[in-house]
């Protein structure tokens, strides 16, 4: 009996563990986590790179394959601020617009439009969909626009630069910039900002505003639209030889809104003056997506 008692007892002393063995396993898995930080938060935004380059090169593939299969120019559209500037004739010109559509679906389409436009409000600088000016097989004077896609927005905490989204750009501006031939070292960004198109908003059916695009013709190139003053139909501008890419400069940042109606305010706006996480580049004749981040800057 005693014999036993004493084995039981050495296996007891054996199985247990020191306040010192116990402190070093601790700093041992503390010093793990430690080093191992990094990595994860690396590992956390290559995962956000990842999910907004394919989604962004479906979509714009997408727009090219239609333009091409269906014949017509397809713009891919985006809100910027001027879903806010524009904000007090929007309920005026969805009004008209109603007045287009049978008196038992006027109300209908008013609400379902004023609550996409509310939610496209808090989406400035994130929102885009594929859009054409017209259906297959419409007659020139008879073009029926659509949308072929729903209005999608960027993961969370990222959004396109907003610089790429100005409208106070004039074609001569834009031209110059394409053309322009950029000192060795010299740092740019962003690029020359997107031309617009007035286009039905928010829906097929809705009123018209104009909105930063870029294009695709028939034959699958990337082209800009020029409205001039006083014309309906815009003039679809190539690349220059010299500039026969597009590039959408992705930032790390997020919007706020205290309204569904007022101007954005950009976190961290400091996240504007610095590099982009990645910037999307649209090949002008192929139409092929890359995207660059950078340490690939020299692709420029």
């Amino acid at each position: 009996m005693l014999k036993n008692r004493q084995t039981v007892r050495m296996k007891g002393d054996e199985g247990g563990f020191t306040l010192i063995e116990l402190l070093v396993v601790f700093t041992i898995i503390g010093l793990i986590a430690a080093l191992s930080m990094p990595a994860l938060k690396g590992f956390g935004q290559g995962n956000l790179v990842n999910n907004v380059v394919r989604q962004l090169t479906d979509d714009i593939s997408l727009a090219r394959s239609r333009a091409i299969s269906d014949r017509c120019t397809v713009y891919v559209l985006f809100v910027s601020t001027n879903i806010y500037w524009e904000r007090n004739q929007f309920q005026t010109r969805l009004n008209g617009a109603a007045m287009m559509l049978p008196a038992i679906e006027r109300q209908r389409f008013i609400q379902s439009s004023r609550q996409l436009w509310t939610n496209l409000a808090q989406q400035q600088y994130t929102a885009y969909a594929v859009y054409a000016s017209r259906t297959v097989g419409d007659q020139p004077s008879q073009q029926k626009p659509r949308y072929l896609t729903e209005w999608k927005s960027l993961p969370d905490g990222v959004m396109f630069h907003p610089y790429k989204m100005t409208n106070n750009v004039t074609r001569d501006y834009w031209i110059n910039e394409k053309k322009r031939q950029r000192p060795v070292g010299v740092t740019n960004w962003i690029e020359t900002p997107l031309l617009q198109i007035k286009c039905r908003f928010p829906n097929a059916k809705g009123p018209e505003m104009s909105m930063p695009c870029i294009a695709f013709n028939h034959k699958g190139e990337l082209v800009f639209p020029w409205l001039e003053p006083g014309s309906e139909k815009p003039e679809l501008l190539s690349l220059p030889s010299s500039c026969d890419y597009e590039v959408l400069p992705i930032v790390k940042a997020s919007g706020f809104y205290e309204a569904p109606g007022n101007l954005v305010e950009i976190t961290p706006l400091a996240a504007l003056d610095k590099p982009p996480l990645m910037r999307i580049r649209i090949d002008g004749k192929t139409g092929k997506v890359t995207a660059l981040q950078d340490e690939l800057r020299e692709d420029f």
